[in-house]
């Protein structure tokens, strides 16, 4: 193994201005354990129901929901140990969190996986209800599309917002933003394939017989994955301010020198 031994020194991902590390951690965990079964549910659904659960996994909505469900059980997982070692800490051992003794690679994934889950959501969601979203007459795709759109449209965005608002984590680095970028265009490329293998577009704005559309909505897409990118890293680096204020306040009437420990500081829970 070959960790990163500077990988989050100041717990950010574990931790939150609001909450305990434990409460931040069966928060997370309770997230993880409802979009599993949203997930469940919606392939149950239209497997019973709707017959077309091989179309599940053509869709950017459900892959990005299968992405915050990974992130949800990663985190709550790493929370819930963080938690248990700060139980344990003594002077001299800081508490620490299993993903700082893992490979760099996975630190780096999870890392941009934190980039995903919170601009991802925001940008299905605006694509969706901008664009997409059509009422159906028939009433079981209505109660599905009714619970979709609660749960994978709506509630989707309001779970990133949390990561992105609530917890301690820290500003994406700029290069995610190229990521992030190519996991967008490599899923257009997973929709002609299933245009080839299962005869349907997931995104009728993907239909190449209309270029100036396709062109509109991939052009589309992309500016607003790098607006939400730069409004969520903004958000970040905003709330760091805040909370920082709001420490050093507290450290002040408190009596204690806190000198340049920003870091510190921001890395703490409330």
């Amino acid at each position: 193994m070959a960790p990163s031994h500077n990988f989050d020194s100041s717990a950010k991902y574990v931790t939150s201005y609001l909450f305990k590390p434990r409460t931040l951690a069966w928060i997370r965990l309770s997230l993880a354990v409802l979009t599993t079964g949203v997930l469940i549910f919606c392939i149950i659904f239209q497997a019973a129901v709707l017959k077309n659960a091989q179309q599940f996994f053509s869709f950017f909505t459900n892959l990005s929901y299968f992405g915050l469900c990974g992130y949800f059980w990663a985190s709550g997982y790493q929370s819930w140990k963080y938690s248990r070692a700060v139980q344990r800490e003594r002077p001299g051992k800081p508490a620490r969190y299993p993903l700082q003794s893992w490979h760099w690679i996975w630190q780096y994934l999870h890392a941009l996986l934190y980039t995903t889950i919170v601009t991802f959501p925001l940008v299905v969601t605006i694509v969706y209800w901008g664009l997409i979203h059509t009422p159906t007459e028939d009433p079981f795709k209505d109660f599905f599309e009714g619970f979709s759109d609660i749960t994978k449209h709506s509630l989707n965005a309001a779970f990133g917002l949390f990561e992105l608002i609530f917890t301690n984590a820290g500003p994406h680095p700029w290069l995610h933003l190229l990521w992030t970028i190519v996991i967008l265009g490599l899923y257009v490329a997973t929709a002609y394939i299933t245009r080839a293998t299962q005869g349907f577009f997931p995104y009728t704005f993907l239909d190449p017989k209309d270029l100036k559309t396709l062109f509109i909505s991939l052009g589309g897409i992309t500016g607003a994955q790098i607006v939400l990118f730069i409004l969520t890293w903004g958000i970040i680096k905003l709330r760091e301010a805040l909370v920082w204020r709001r420490q050093t306040k507290k450290s002040d009437r408190n009596g204690v020198v806190h000198g340049d420990d920003k870091e510190k500081l921001l890395g703490s829970s409330s």
